[in-house]
């Protein structure tokens, strides 16, 4: 395989006009791990690089790219409204939400 992934995302970047988008890095999301679609993980956007965020998962060593207009990425309290399972750190659990604040409290 002739490229690595940071050269196949860098000419992605630079070859394609990029729409505004409100994302901005230390943001948080609720993201489909394209490892496993199924779960559905906390992650810190800490990087972007013209359409594409760069995604950590919390209190993980793994990170993502994805497009930001990716169907794979939510606002902070979507699982909680649509009833699906937000996966802590620490396994599948219910997230609480604290009221005007992006972060949660893990039950």
């Amino acid at each position: 395989f002739p490229f690595n992934v940071f050269e196949i995302i860098l000419r992605c970047v630079h070859t394609q006009k990029t729409k505004a988008h409100k994302f901005k890095p230390g943001m948080k999301l609720e993201v489909a791990d394209l490892e496993q679609p199924q779960i559905i993980r906390v992650a810190t956007i800490t990087n972007i690089m013209g359409r594409m965020l760069q995604l950590f998962f919390d209190r993980q060593s793994k990170f993502q790219f994805v497009d930001f207009e990716s169907p794979d990425i939510y606002p902070i309290g979507w699982c909680k409204r649509t009833g699906h399972t937000l996966h802590s750190p620490f396994g599948p659990s219910k997230c609480l939400y604290v009221v005007f604040s992006v972060s949660c409290l893990w039950v």
